[in-house]
């Protein structure tokens, strides 16, 4: 169906709309480089809303890095990007402090289980209208093929 990819356009990015929404409502945004990762995709009838590495984090928290293997996974000069993180947030923290926690016990969000409500509640609306869209061009092709076949 040629409105697929229109379809799909549209809704990826009414749903990115809503995550971005969701996420500023949470004050989650710091530098705003998760928003700007956000981005759609079409390629035929196939599409996707991607972003940034770790965008799980959004509702999952970073979990701690506890055993040697895991301090594996510790970012090089995580110190400086939570430094970072401290000053687009406009913070007065202890930014080593920050650092320890996190790779010994997770981040805030972690701890306290995290959320569903940035993206996760948002992507079986998307998915039901996007299913409802279709739906309704399906039935009307359908329908007109039915009608062109049964003319006399």
């Amino acid at each position: 169906m040629k409105e697929t990819p229109l379809i799909l356009r549209e809704e990826l990015e009414a749903l990115r709309e809503r995550i971005i929404a969701n996420h500023r409502e949470a004050g989650q945004v710091a530098s705003g480089k998760t928003i700007q990762s956000m981005q759609v995709h079409i390629d035929g009838d196939h599409g996707e809303l991607v972003g940034r590495p770790r965008f799980f984090n959004l509702e999952q928290g970073e979990p701690p890095w506890r055993n040697a293997a895991n301090m594996k996974g510790v970012p090089i000069a995580f110190h400086d990007i939570i430094e970072k993180w401290i000053q687009d947030k406009g913070l007065n923290l202890n930014a080593w402090a920050v650092a320890y926690k996190i790779i010994h016990e997770g981040t805030k969000l972690h701890r306290q289980g995290g959320r569903a409500d940035i993206y996760s509640n948002e992507i079986p609306k998307t998915l039901e209208s996007i299913s409802q869209r279709l739906l309704v061009i399906y039935d009307m092709q359908v329908t007109e093929m039915i009608q062109l076949n049964t003319k006399p």
